[in-house]
């Protein structure tokens, strides 16, 4: 993704992801998936999310809630 020229934005509810995105050059951002709310201010300037945050039954719900809000794409790696 990085070598066509597109730089995801790495999120995460710990400081780990930081690291990484130190590593390739990438913007960071930190937060909970716990107020649909404050998802909504990270996520409102993207076009696509792509949860990786398991457990499914308890991170997507909210997410998912933010990204139609949003207006935000969705897609995790549940199947």
């Amino acid at each position: 993704m990085l070598k066509t020229g597109i730089k995801p934005i790495l999120a995460g509810r710990s400081k780990t992801v930081e690291s990484i995105g130190q590593k390739y050059s990438l913007q960071t951002r930190i937060f909970d998936l716990e107020d649909t709310n404050n998802i909504q201010k990270h996520i409102e300037d993207t076009m696509l999310v792509v949860n990786l945050a398991g457990p499914f039954q308890y991170t997507s719900e909210k997410l998912i809630q933010a990204c139609l809000y949003t207006k935000t794409h969705y897609i995790d790696i549940a199947g």
